[in-house]
């Protein structure tokens, strides 16, 4: 699963993005260009969505370059463009009527659960509503804390909490084990943490 931390890219890239060069915009397309549509694609469960995103991603981080301060907060930076567009279609009336992502989906969902009591987070973010599917997205791959998913959300931080408490509680209930931790629930992610430890 390709997320942004895997992403390593030189302040002199940065720079000659600032300035326009196209080979640098390129490389950087290239680089993120992944992670971008795998995020907007697990959050919005929909291909043309996401890739609306990725593109309005670029043309806002190819237009906006220049005002960077800080070449070395790139990744970061490009993150938060994608995570905004993200919530910019799921606060758009027509995504609302579109998506029919609700609680009797959930207990609806026949998720396959493997030997081991685990669920693939890809099929897990699949059967969450997508507000919640975002903020799951955010803690667990690509690391946010609460209070930073708050203010994206302009909330508090126990929004964030009780989002992921309530996902975690559907995801329990649905493979019909209640003391599973987030790590337990969750595999193939390199940046699951516990969250009853925040």
């Amino acid at each position: 699963m390709a997320g942004f931390a895997s992403v390593v890219v030189r302040p002199e890239v940065v720079r000659a993005v600032a300035k326009g060069n196209r080979d640098a915009q390129e490389s950087i397309y290239r680089d993120f260009s992944k992670p971008v549509y795998t995020m907007a694609f697990q959050i919005l469960q929909n291909m043309q969505l996401a890739e609306d995103v990725t593109h309005d991603t670029f043309v806002a981080v190819f237009t906006k370059s220049p005002k960077l301060r800080d070449p070395t907060s790139f990744s970061g930076w490009i993150r938060r463009i994608a995570v905004n567009h993200c919530l910019m279609v799921l606060r758009s009336s027509s995504h609302k009527h579109a998506v029919p992502w609700d609680e009797q989906t959930l207990a609806e969902d026949s998720t396959v659960v493997d030997h081991e009591r685990t669920i693939d987070l890809e099929r897990a973010l699949q059967v969450l509503p997508p507000a919640t599917r975002l903020v799951v997205w955010l803690y667990v791959v690509e690391g946010y804390t609460h209070a930073e998913i708050g203010n994206l959300f302009e909330k508090s931080q126990s929004f964030s909490k009780s989002q992921l408490s309530r996902a975690l509680s559907k995801l329990r209930h649905s493979i019909s084990s209640p003391h599973l931790s987030i790590d337990q629930i969750f595999r193939s992610t390199t940046a699951v943490r516990s969250c009853e430890a925040r």
